[in-house]
């Protein structure tokens, strides 16, 4: 078993969102750091639950896909956004969507980040260039 070190309980808020009842429009937005080896975005379903949270985490380099579902007996339940790594200080988030057997409406009312968490835990390695 790995033991857990200190370095796991590094933590810093990059970014929050100034509007979080709001609709969430395509948009890059800027980290306030570069120094985290994964993220953790934390975003609520819809505009209408922002005390409610989700969460999803990825690896700094690599995209991910914030998901949620409304209740049963709802027309539309799924709900997706994609967040695109841009670079160690920059994240962009697509459109919601929205759809019961596929994805076809755009509600941007819905999966609504509100924290992005940097986390600093030396568990993974950025690849270092070359000069060979």
């Amino acid at each position: 078993m790995v033991g857990i070190n200190n370095e796991l309980q590094k933590r810093k808020i990059l970014w929050s969102n100034p509007n979080p009842a709001d609709s969430f429009t395509p948009q890059k937005i800027n980290l306030s750091s570069d120094d985290y080896d994964v993220y953790e975005i934390f975003y609520a379903l819809d505009t209408s639950n922002i005390n409610d949270l989700l969460s999803q985490c990825s690896i700094k380099g690599k995209n991910c896909i914030m998901t949620g579902m409304r209740g049963t007996g709802t027309t539309s339940p799924y709900r997706v956004r994609n967040c695109k790594y841009d670079s160690d200080t920059s994240l962009s988030f697509d459109n919601a969507y929205y759809g019961v057997n596929a994805l076809t409406g755009i509600n941007n009312s819905n999966i609504i980040p509100l924290y992005v968490i940097g986390y600093k835990t030396g568990l993974f390695k950025t690849p270092q260039s070359s000069n060979n």
